[in-house]
């Protein structure tokens, strides 16, 4: 297959990437090249690392397409907010976990997105699932993508629930690229936005806040990071869409 050119939002982060994967151990990579445009992804996240997948009840399948579309590479997964009022709300969500890891070490999720059109808020819950619970991610961070496009970050709270929302800015109307840290041992967070440019600048965006789950990190020991997909919302005639590509999550070696 012939190598996409590169994208100028890659050139932007290629010798921050190139360091930071230096320092890195990739425990989950989801790209869709090998997958067959108009079909359901495989849930077995194809080559390495081994261990990592992607998860959905059966019906959530329904709303996850692979496309011909340039967001990273060639292809992109394309969800979809279709209506799903038919199933339990824990159930409405798609998930990618990473394999078991010690996480003493601060994790980054980080991925390739586009958004289209305007519609219900998108959430990406980012946390833990364990060995005892595998089915139940623990969230530590949300982030809500509105309808506007504007993109904040709310650290969820067992009192609380997402009562908090930090503004970060908005991903504009192309591709834009999306990190985010935790680290159990400072229970601090943090999410880089690289935006669409949409005749403007391409800088990055940074914000950090404080963990706020009441788990002691020694307890993320052995715990597999995951990031859910979900809608705050059913679909309509006209659903939301988000496309995803590369998606990652690393653990720090040092």
């Amino acid at each position: 297959m012939k190598k996409a050119e590169p994208k100028p939002l890659a050139i932007i982060l290629l010798f921050a990437l190139i360091s930071f994967n230096n320092s890195c151990t990739t425990i989950l990579k989801a790209r869709f090249e090998s997958d067959l445009v108009g079909g359901q992804p495989n849930t077995g996240l194809p080559g390495a690392p081994t261990g990592d997948m992607l998860q959905a009840t059966e019906p959530m399948m329904k709303t996850m397409l692979v496309i011909s579309e340039s967001i990273e590479g060639s292809k992109a997964l394309q969800f979809s907010n279709l209506d799903m009022t038919a199933i339990g709300g824990p159930t409405r969500w798609v998930g990618f976990k990473a394999k078991e890891a010690n996480l003493n070490k601060p994790i980054t999720f980080s991925w390739a997105g586009k958004v289209v059109p305007s519609g219900n808020t998108i959430m990406f819950d980012l946390g833990l699932t364990s060995r005892s619970r595998p089915e139940f991610p623990t969230t530590i961070v949300r982030l809500n993508l509105e309808d506007n496009g504007v993109l904040n970050a709310s650290p969820y709270s067992f009192s609380t629930g997402f009562a908090t929302k930090l503004p970060i800015g908005n991903v504009g109307q192309g591709v834009h690229t999306i990190m985010v840290t935790l680290n159990a041992k400072t229970k601090k967070f943090g999410v880089t936005l690289y935006p669409t440019a949409d005749g403007g600048s391409r800088s990055p965006i940074t914000i950090s806040g404080d963990i706020l789950v009441s788990i002691d990190a020694l307890n993320f020991e052995n715990n597999r990071p995951a990031i859910s997909l979900g809608f705050d919302g059913s679909g309509s005639s006209s659903p939301r869409k988000y496309l995803i590509d590369d998606l990652t999550i690393w653990r720090r070696n040092d």
